[in-house]
């Protein structure tokens, strides 16, 4: 009987309220509507709505950039198996400095973050791997 009155219920009226969770398995087809009142997303997997796409998008400021080349050396052996190092150059200086990881980190604390790493298709050698990375912070207002 709940069946029929449901069905019933999906045919005559124009709108349907549900107090709960919904869950449906196969497609929705809105045939051309508009999803309205979409929420902001919790997960990746969630819709998005228009207004939050927007803001994700939207060009959020003015932006100084630097660029680091990163030396990535594999493959080494020691007695107790192998390891790598890393090491970095950044603009202006003239030989390598040792621990790209922790420079990296301090500049993240210094409000920088990496917005691209153009990495190259195979490697300098068969020890050595060199990316670029393109870190970006806001200017300030000051």
């Amino acid at each position: 009987m709940k069946y029929i009155l449901l069905f019933t219920t999906l045919i005559f009226a124009g709108e349907m309220e549900l107090d709960g969770n919904l869950k449906v398995n196969g497609n929705i087809d809105a045939n051309g509507n508009v999803i309205t009142n979409v929420g902001a997303p919790q997960n990746l997997t969630d819709a998005v709505n228009a207004g939050i796409l927007a803001s994700a998008l939207s060009d959020d400021g003015v932006y100084e950039y630097s660029y680091i080349r990163m030396k990535f050396n594999y493959g080494m052996f020691s007695g107790t198996g192998s390891y790598f190092t890393t090491s970095y150059m950044e603009l202006g200086q003239e030989s390598w400095t040792s621990d790209f990881l922790g420079r990296l980190n301090q500049l993240m604390l210094d409000g920088w973050i990496v917005s691209h790493r153009f990495g190259f298709g195979s490697p300098q050698s068969a020890e050595t791997y060199v990316a670029i990375y393109e870190l970006r912070r806001p200017l300030s207002d000051d």
